[in-house]
């Protein structure tokens, strides 16, 4: 009887150049209307990339992209992706109250779905920025009529925020509601996380393939993500301190190939594919 062959996830998480965090002190959000955007062109070759792979995806869309570029989110539906949210203004959850989240969140599932056309049932925290004190975001998904997110890194080795001990693999965690964590991996004793660009962009190649291997040999679909700004490379570096530097802006020009080669390599689709068949 011959093995199973484990779909892992593809995800995309569409912001634009200026809306990282570590920006936040040089741009203001009133001024991002000003910004030379790349978000169009970036989707456009990630939608290239993965219709040449035939793969499906999941695109976390900010809701201030779907405001300003209908178009793009109107082209990812159209080639049959699936559409969530991550979020209207690309804030932390840890900086707001449940609120103010339930305010951004609402923003955003509105737009997109009016964009779209489509239901929004999947959320995404920006940067992943879930611990134990942001935890009362669960109940304020299941308001909104979300059915899974995917933010929490089940650890706190070598992630903004996370949580030790949080359980890796996809589980209800409110009647309806299903957590699709971040991929950590253990290698050498040591968690890694496999989730987001920075990760396959710094790890070597051959050991991050070998990570989703192993966790594919457990039987464990494994979640990554990218976003457009790691391919549409046509805009200024202002980060100034080397570490936030690295963490932006380090091999950029490596993630194409990595993605086409992974995709090649292994089987990937969107999260309501994976794991809502």
């Amino acid at each position: 009887m011959s093995k199973e062959i484990i779909t892992n996830v593809f995800s995309v998480d569409v912001e634009d150049w200026f809306h990282v965090f570590y920006l936040k002190d040089k741009i203001n959000s009133e001024d991002w209307e000003l910004c030379n955007g790349v978000v169009s062109k970036g989707v456009s070759r990630i939608l290239k990339i993965l219709n040449e792979h035939n793969t499906s995806a999941t695109f976390f869309v900010l809701g201030w992209v779907a405001e300003h570029y209908p178009e793009v989110i109107e082209k990812i539906y159209e080639e049959g992706h699936e559409i969530a949210s991550h979020g209207y203004s690309h804030n932390l959850v840890t900086e707001l109250n449940p609120e103010e989240f339930s305010l951004d969140l609402k923003k955003s599932v509105d737009i997109i779905e009016r964009t779209s056309h489509s239901k929004v049932l999947g959320y995404r925290a920006p940067l992943g920025s879930i611990n134990k004190e942001t935890l009362w975001f669960f109940d304020e998904l299941v308001k909104q009529g979300i059915k899974y997110d995917s933010s929490i890194y089940p650890t706190k080795s070598l992630v903004f925020s996370g949580l030790d001990g949080f359980p890796r693999k996809a589980h209800y965690v409110k009647e309806g509601l299903m957590e699709v964590p971040l991929s950590v991996t253990n290698f050498l004793s040591f968690d890694l996380p496999l989730s987001g660009g920075f990760y396959l962009r710094t790890l070597p190649f051959p050991l991050y393939k070998h990570c989703i291997q192993k966790e594919n040999k457990k039987g464990n679909p494994v979640v990554i993500y990218i976003h457009p700004w790691e391919l549409e490379l046509s805009y200024p570096r202002l980060i100034n301190s080397p570490i936030m530097h690295f963490i932006q802006y380090h091999k950029l020009n490596t993630v194409e190939k990595k993605i086409k080669h992974l995709l090649k390599e292994f089987n990937f689709s969107s999260v309501q594919k994976v794991f809502f068949r």
